[in-house]
């Protein structure tokens, strides 16, 4: 495997381990990430993969969620369609 450095010198994931992800930051959300690298001693790229890490679950969570309210509302259209003669055809 192949080792590399990141921008930041920290050591990083062999590249084929990894996928690299292009943000767009507005510039107030940059600095407030650019401010917890500071204050963590960690990199840009380090604060962001703690924070995803920390916070999927719970988006995985609210996805799943959201799939199961968009299927109910499927469901009772279909339903309220059917009630009116057949829905559309």
């Amino acid at each position: 495997m192949n080792m590399k450095t990141s921008s930041d010198g920290a050591p990083a994931a062999p590249v084929a381990d990894r996928t690299r992800l292009t943000l767009d930051l507005p510039p107030g959300l940059l600095l407030l990430l650019d401010h917890c690298a500071e204050t963590t001693g960690q990199s840009r790229t380090q604060v962001v993969l703690a924070l995803l890490a920390e916070q999927l679950p719970a988006l995985a969570d609210r996805a799943s969620d959201i799939r199961k309210r968009v299927a109910e509302i499927e469901r009772q259209r279909r339903e309220q369609q059917q009630r009116q003669g057949g829905g559309k055809r």
